[in-house]
């Protein structure tokens, strides 16, 4: 499976080419990116949807803005390959959001229950066990679950031991040095942030959404 950074280059390569010019990436291109990485969709899917909007765009005057344009297209294959109403064209490339599925109402009762599934498999005086359950039974009493993924984001880095928390700096430090000189500062910053959480959860068998 390609790593984040062989990723990021395939498909800023497939853009360049789309656009008939280099063009930075930008935040939200990069969180598109990253969520596509993270859910294992693999890079021939992402090639048969740029080859699809290039046909699409002899028919349109503006070219696209980012790499939103590709989403429709990429999540309409996927799906069919989900359902087994078609394969990828190869084998799957990548490694792991998503862009994650917005957090709804609906979806309360299964995140809490989830959450409270992983806080099972955690030691019994770990304080990411403790916060898990605490915010699965607010949930339970109401809270929304954007509120409680925000309280649980903001919480989780100092929770880590310090070990792991190193551990994932260095991961994810090296996935992305590469790109840090095509970013500013910010971009770079809240790329990282989004990296960091994602493999934080990970660690600690949480689900990323």
């Amino acid at each position: 499976m390609r790593s984040l950074s062989r990723y990021a280059r395939h498909i800023e390569m497939r853009w360049n080419e789309l656009l008939a010019r280099p063009k930075m990436l930008g935040e939200k291109d990069w969180e598109w990116i990253h969520g596509w990485h993270q859910r294992e969709i693999p890079t021939t899917l992402i090639d048969e949807a740029f080859e699809e909007l290039a046909t699409k765009l002899k028919r349109r005057r503006r070219a696209p803005t980012n790499l939103g344009v590709l989403a429709p297209l990429i999540e309409e294959s996927w799906r069919a390959v989900q359902e087994g109403r078609m394969e990828p064209s190869a084998p799957s490339l990548t490694e792991p959001p998503t862009a994650a599925e917005p957090l709804t109402d609906g979806a309360l009762p299964t995140m809490a229950q989830r959450w409270r599934q992983a806080a099972e498999s955690l030691a019994a005086d770990s304080e990411i066990r403790i916060l898990l359950l605490q915010l699965s039974e607010k949930m339970a009493d109401g809270l929304s679950a954007h509120d409680a993924s925000a309280q649980l984001d903001a919480a989780l880095p100092t929770l880590l031991p310090e070990k792991i928390k190193n551990q994932l700096d260095k991961q994810i430090g090296d996935q992305l040095a590469q790109f840090r000189s095509r970013m500013d500062a910010s971009t770079w910053q809240q790329t990282y942030d989004r990296a960091f959480l994602r493999a934080a959860r990970q660690s600690q068998g949480i689900p990323v959404r």
